[in-house]
């Protein structure tokens, strides 16, 4: 079954442009999510409160040399069991948790709402999107 999931495009003045969807995870308020097609893997803000009840382990990498996680030093993987993006309904095994306030400062600086999560290729593959 095909779904068609509205997306914004965020300004980010001079810098250019972020695409982002809204979902619900376990039935939680609306989640801005950064859409990023060069992500390997979906992270998520392992500040938000609507994370806290999902059961994480540490995640130990000898590959974190380079993209997102090259200077971050704490990183947990976690299932959510269940993400909504308008009517399509799924689920992401492997989520990656960290923290995000150094995107989230860089949206602040230009008045943009914080994300709580990144959707990445994983995500993307996994459920046949396509955009």
């Amino acid at each position: 079954m095909k779904y068609k999931i509205p997306i914004k495009f965020l300004n980010l003045q001079e810098s250019g442009y972020h695409i982002v969807v809204t979902a619900s995870i376990n039935e939680s308020d609306e989640l801005i999510l950064l859409l990023d097609t060069g992500a390997s893997n979906s992270v998520f803000d392992i500040d938000n409160v609507l994370f806290a009840l999902i059961e994480k382990k540490e995640l130990i990498s000898e590959n974190q040399a380079s993209g997102f996680n090259a200077n971050i030093e704490s990183m947990f993987v976690g299932e959510i069991k269940e993400i909504r993006m308008h009517k399509f309904i799924g689920r992401i095994e492997n989520a990656i948790f960290t923290s995000l306030a150094h995107v989230n400062n860089v949206y602040a600086a230009v008045e943009i709402k914080p994300i709580s999560g990144i959707i990445g290729g994983d995500f993307l593959k996994i459920n046949n999107a396509v955009i």
